[in-house]
């Protein structure tokens, strides 16, 4: 213990520091720290090169390494070596360049060997021990390697500036080990402090100080390139690289891959069938009017072509684009963009180009699955957690009812979707095996689990173009961080609505909500904090006539703890003829093909008329935070957004959409006004 205290305290500072206990001085300090700094570096360069070397073996390949860099940097370790060896200067302040000149010779030998040059592999350690053995055999006088040891300042620079180049031309940081790079930059910073304290060389120093700012040069572009695409052409694939993910792309036929950079293990892995893979059709047939709020439709898919071969790609700073070809009548293709790319997140968006693409409106793509993969996410379900083996689509649709067996409701007699009904679907999934998936669209998807077809998730889009965000977590819990950060997070409702809901009228009575409060539920201590109030403003008006009496009866609910809510409707009853004319007039309403308000009928309560507010209008959006706003005038504390999902299929919208392109649009644009309303009226 004695000589592990005195290597940190060496001469007067052991005996003040550990005989005497005193505290050290900042000599003493200095030295110390010095010293712990160089056991460190030591240790570590160990390892330094470590990552590098698991990294080529892993990947199969020396891309975007320069070979001059590495030659340059082994001459310059082996002349640092024998100059503070001949120099008799402490193994700590120089040793760690011994273990990476051992190292680099292993690099070396790797990227002749992955360049197929099995011969200068196998010689070469064997030259590079001859040489060491001149260099430190005392056959060089001190002279001569005092100038070997001067001139490893301008060789490590070259090397370092020789691979900064290599990687600012390519673009991206190829096999360049992230872990290698902070560990060079933060052992060459321990150096010039090391180099301070202990050796009194102003030559070291110096070399020092250069080459930690090529370090961290170095460090620096893998921020900058991170997301930048590494792409690498060959006879039959085309491989492209970012973050800690590649992408391969088979040419003939065309297949997709993604692996992971740092284990190499396939993390999905598209079908080869060519009736799954990546392809688009047409579906035929006709949606029929049943009942609003559910999707009715008879029709098949007529066509359906598959991606065959790679014609062509190109790449840009942040993107890779590829042409395929597709089976089928020729002069059609798939166009294949990759964009958005993050340490393990890109997208996909795949369109189908050349004669006759717009007739087109089914597009998909099929993922190997193992029996074990289980799926879950795609919003409200009544089929469990684990979707494998359904059909999920995303489709917002109107409530379903449960058809009691035994008291017991089950999910394949729900009425009248089945395994299908959901009021709040989610197009996006996380695996089992870590990974997530979102249809970045708003049109009908379907995630098929492995329901059609044993071990392949399909997914499928109902239009001519296909959008994937992948997000390649390394576990579950990545994945929802990833799609968090994409999607951002739920709102956090008031303390107030966690608390208990109540109806006190039921629209019949002519009691009111004040009397049904103080003589049911305070008189019996029943817990309530929430008034549901069955008026409903949106679609025909039911406020009309009753402002004050609902103002004063909410003021005083408020009062007495309790909030209340009201109702909007997406859509406006020809009834309410004030507003409805005003809403036509101005265009606030979606339209029929001849331009004229898409009027439909539904039955609730009794029989409404009815036109839904077009919500890709910006106007018609700011007209209907005006209504909203009379309802907080009129002291309600919020309200039930009903019915979205009415939107006729075949109505036209202000920014040209189809109801069908609206469907699933609209739920989400109606609470963002509410958002808006309360954030111009402040808390």
């Amino acid at each position: 213990m004695t000589s592990y205290l005195a290597y940190f305290f060496p001469g007067d500072c052991y005996k003040a520091v550990i005989e005497d206990l005193t505290v050290p001085d900042a000599t003493c300090m200095k030295l110390a720290i010095g010293r712990f700094l160089s056991l460190g570096i030591i240790l570590g360069s160990v390892l330094v090169k470590l990552p590098q070397i698991i990294k080529i073996i892993s990947a199969g390949s020396v891309e975007n390494l320069a070979y001059s860099a590495f030659l340059l940097e082994l001459i310059a370790c082996m002349f640092t070596s024998a100059y503070n060896y001949a120099n008799g200067f402490p193994f700590s302040t120089w040793g760690e360049t011994l273990f990476i000149t051992i190292q680099v010779i292993i690099l070396l030998s790797l990227m002749f060997y992955y360049n197929r040059q099995t011969t200068y592999a196998l010689a070469f350690p064997p030259l590079v021990a001859f040489a060491a053995w001149i260099l430190s055999s005392g056959i060089l006088s001190m002279d001569a390697l005092t100038y070997c040891q001067a001139a490893t300042l301008p060789i490590m620079l070259l090397s370092r500036v020789s691979q900064i180049i290599s990687t600012y031309r390519n673009g991206s940081t190829g096999q360049l080990s992230f872990i290698t790079g902070v560990m060079n930059a933060m052992g060459t910073g321990a150096r010039v402090f090391t180099t301070l304290n202990e050796i009194k060389s102003q030559l070291l120093l110096v070399q020092s100080l250069a080459m930690f700012t090529v370090n961290t040069l170095i460090l620096l572009q893998f921020f900058l390139y991170w997301r930048v695409p590494s792409t690498k052409d060959s006879t039959s694939q085309l491989n492209f690289t970012f973050g800690e993910l590649t992408v391969v792309l088979n040419k003939s036929p065309w297949q997709m891959t993604i692996i992971d950079r740092v284990t190499q293990l396939n993390l999905l892995t598209e079908t080869s069938d060519s009736e799954y893979r990546l392809g688009f059709g047409k579906w035929d047939g006709i949606y029929l009017d049943i009942y609003e709020g559910y999707l009715f439709r008879v029709g098949l898919i007529v066509e359906w072509y598959s991606a065959q071969d790679v014609v062509s790609w190109s790449n840009g700073s942040d993107s890779l684009s590829v042409l395929v070809s597709a089976s089928g009548p020729s002069g059609r293709y798939i166009q294949v963009n990759f964009t958005d790319f993050q340490a393990r997140q890109f997208s996909l968006h795949a369109t189908v180009v050349g004669a006759g693409a717009t007739d087109l409106n089914r597009m998909g793509i099929g993922f190997l699955t193992p029996d074990e993969e289980q799926f879950f996410g795609f919003g409200e379900r009544f089929t469990g957690c684990n979707q494998r083996g359904h059909a999920v689509g995303s489709w917002l649709e109107d409530g379903n009812w449960g058809v009691g067996v035994f008291g017991n409701a089950t999910w394949d007699l729900r009425v009248p979707k089945g395994e299908e009904s959901t009021y709040c679907p989610m197009p996006l999934m996380i695996s089992s095996k870590a990974y997530g998936l979102q249809m970045d669209t708003f049109v009908r998807t379907v995630f098929d689990l492995a329901k059609t077809a044993p071990n392949l998730m399909l997914l499928q889009q109902e239009s001519n173009g296909l959008d994937i965000i992948f997000f390649m977590g390394v576990t579950p819990r990545d994945t929802f961080s990833m799609l968090i950060e994409k999607n951002g997070k739920s709102l956090i409702p008031p303390p107030w609505e966690f608390s208990p809901w109540n109806q006190f009228t039921d629209e019949e009575d002519d009691v009111t909500a004040v009397q049904r409060l103080n003589e049911l539920y305070f008189k019996y201590d029943i817990p309530t904090s929430v008034n549901i109030d069955s008026v409903h403003f949106f679609p025909e008006g039911a406020q009309r006539g009753h402002e004050d009496v609902l103002k004063s009866e909410n003021e005083e609910l408020l009062s007495l703890g309790v909030k209340t809510l009201c109702y909007f409707n997406a859509m406006l009853d020809t009834s309410y003829e004030e507003l409805y004319n005003t809403a036509a007039e101005d265009g606030y309403l979606t339209k029929t093909q001849a331009g004229l308000p898409y009027n439909y009928s539904y039955m609730g309560s009794h029989s409404f008329h009815v036109s839904q507010v077009d919500f890709s209008n910006p106007a018609a959006v700011q007209w209907y935070q005006e209504q909203l706003n009379e309802a907080v005038m009129l002291n309600f504390s919020g309200w039930m957004y009903d019915y979205g999902e009415y939107t006729p299929p075949y109505s036209v919208s202000y920014d040209g959409s189809s109801g069908l392109d609206m469907h699933n649009k609209v739920c989400p644009a109606i609470p963002e006004d509410s958002i808006r309303l309360y954030e111009q009226a402040g808390p």
